[in-house]
């Protein structure tokens, strides 16, 4: 099996395992789009298609992020909802080539924390939506470092920032679920964690679907994770990217963790209603304790 990356113009080819190369070849690609003119750091494509927000950009010790809170939010409840999106676009061309720009074209949940009022933000990950050439910022952090411990660490240090004194739940979306997964293990703020088609079993996923191994990502099987915080881990029944195969082996080592199929959803959410949505993080909130004294 060869992993295939990009080189400026030019595929190399690589057996797997051969880190140096493969490191090699996306420092070179990240030169090429640092010095391309026509790459420059674009507006965030979130803030124009998503009106009802207000953004602002945030910085982390190593990263900037957008930060987009509802402006019909209510602030006084106990605790804090942070949103977490997917990976995006990291490769364009069936794998073949990597993305100038991993920014996705829908951000699910973008939409559905614009539906959900209770004191509720999105957070940007790292070199997305416009920030792919800012500070610190290369293909590495959105291909196979996307779920890294400089990623983990910057949201990790967000996640403190944002919560004051708040409990905090945090929502991802497949990509975005592994990276509130990882930042739920270290985060005392954290008190409740939900994903929505995510691939708890990171080198399960990409083995059955024949993707190259995220070598320098945290995989969330393999650690131990908090027994302490509510975790609910949905999966959709229409979702062939991500099933409960690939969540199967995270589960197992954490049998507090609760597992739900969505029927009728799959993996972009596009057949998740609002309404059931909000129905469904009501209850986990309700689970952790957020409306008391409220």
């Amino acid at each position: 099996m060869k992993s295939i990356v990009k080189k400026g113009h030019c595929l190399t080819f690589v057996r797997l395992g051969q880190r140096a190369i493969l490191t090699l070849c996306i420092a070179l690609f990240s030169l090429f789009i640092h010095g391309c003119q026509s790459q420059p750091t674009q507006p965030n494509p979130a803030q124009s298609s998503a009106p009802g927000f207000t953004f602002e950009k945030i910085r982390s010790t190593e990263f900037d992020h957008w930060l987009a809170t509802p402006e019909n939010t209510i602030t006084n409840l106990r605790c804090l909802t942070i949103y977490l999106e997917g990976d995006g676009i990291p490769f364009l061309a069936q794998g073949s080539r990597i993305s100038a720009n991993p920014t996705g074209y829908k951000n699910p949940l973008l939409q559905l924390s614009q539906k959900d009022n209770e004191n509720a933000v999105w957070l940007g990950r790292p070199c997305y939506f416009g920030l792919q050439t800012s500070r610190h910022c290369n293909p590495h952090l959105w291909t196979f470092g996307r779920y890294s411990e400089e990623v983990v660490r910057s949201l990790t240090e967000l996640v403190k920032t944002l919560a004051v004194d708040k409990p905090v739940i945090l929502v991802g979306h497949s990509g975005g679920g592994v990276l509130a997964t990882l930042v739920a293990q270290r985060s005392p703020q954290v008190t409740a964690v939900v994903t929505l088609a995510a691939p708890l079993d990171t080198d399960r996923w990409t083995a059955s679907h024949g993707y190259s191994p995220l070598y320098d990502s945290i995989n969330p099987a393999q650690l131990p994770s908090r027994a302490d915080i509510y975790q609910l881990h949905l999966t959709g029944s229409q979702d062939t990217q991500v099933t409960f195969q690939h969540q199967q082996k995270y589960l197992q080592h954490n049998p507090y963790a609760k597992h739900a199929k969505l029927a009728g959803v799959n993996h972009p959410l596009d057949n998740l209603a609002s309404k059931d949505w909000l129905a469904l993080i009501q209850q986990v909130r309700k689970a952790s304790g957020c409306y008391m004294n409220h």
